[in-house]
């Protein structure tokens, strides 16, 4: 980034810009916070946050009033993670899962309490999950957030969730950090996750983590479907391919 301002900045450019750069640091952004962060009033910031919502840059959680990045901003970031190390090494294991099981895959990445789909391949099949890249969503939610959170560990956990209470996407979501934690510990003992209709009705998903050679947490790839069809499938050879490729994965990883 340049250290001086062109000779003409537009103000309410120049604001927009750095608000998003904010969501380096920032996993979520109020009005009042946008109002304190770029010295304006707080019907400016919500008059900036709403134009920046309506191009789909960022999205608001309708529970905490805050707004995350939204799917725009998160794929313009993918394009640049095409190139990113742990794209470059998921993405042959991810065409391979999805060509021996037929289901859609993908690799996400964690970014604070939200899960942010990096890159995918959907499935042939007339009813199958969509591809997701450039999605965000939330972490207790999903099987590729599960599998994540449990590595990091309980305290890790408490910090990405100081409140009690989780929003529900569906009737099957997790709702409390208490039934979260506990979740986590049974992810840990078998060693995926899975996500039965929670981000979405009809739709199963399992995960295991992508480690770096160092053992650092790096992502997670994600093959998922209908609910109807997996339970049909042999779950056990899914996870075991979906492991595999997840060491395999991670060992070209720094």
């Amino acid at each position: 980034m340049q250290n001086t301002l062109p000779r003409y900045p537009v103000e309410a450019v120049a604001n927009a810009l750095q608000l998003l750069l904010e969501f380096r640091e920032r996993p979520s952004i109020g009005v009042a916070e946008t109002s304190r962060l770029l010295g304006v009033a707080r019907s400016t910031a919500h008059r900036l946050l709403a134009m920046l919502a309506h191009y789909e840059f960022v999205v608001q959680n309708e529970h905490t009033r805050a707004y995350h990045a939204g799917p725009a901003l998160v794929a313009l970031g993918s394009v640049v993670a095409a190139n990113d190390d742990v794209h470059s090494a998921v993405r042959p294991h991810l065409e391979t899962l999805a060509s021996t099981f037929g289901e859609t895959v993908h690799v996400c990445t964690l970014r604070g309490a939200d899960v942010v789909f990096l890159g995918g391949v959907e499935s042939t099949k007339a009813l199958r999950a969509g591809n997701r890249t450039g999605t965000v969503l939330a972490a207790h939610a999903t099987s590729g957030g599960k599998a994540m959170l449990a590595v990091l560990g309980d305290a890790a956990v408490r910090e990405r969730y100081p409140r009690e209470a989780l929003p529900a996407l569906t009737r099957r979501t997790i709702r409390t950090r208490t039934a979260l934690l506990r979740e986590l510990q049974h992810v840990r003992e078998r060693g995926f996750a899975i996500n039965d209709a929670e981000s979405e009705a009809g739709l199963y998903a399992l995960s295991c983590t992508v480690l770096s050679r160092t053992g650092e947490l790096r992502g997670a790839i994600t093959i998922s479907g209908p609910q109807a069809r997996f339970r049909a499938t042999d779950r056990a050879r899914m996870v075991a391919a979906v492991r595999s490729a997840c060491k395999a994965a991670g060992a070209a990883i720094r």
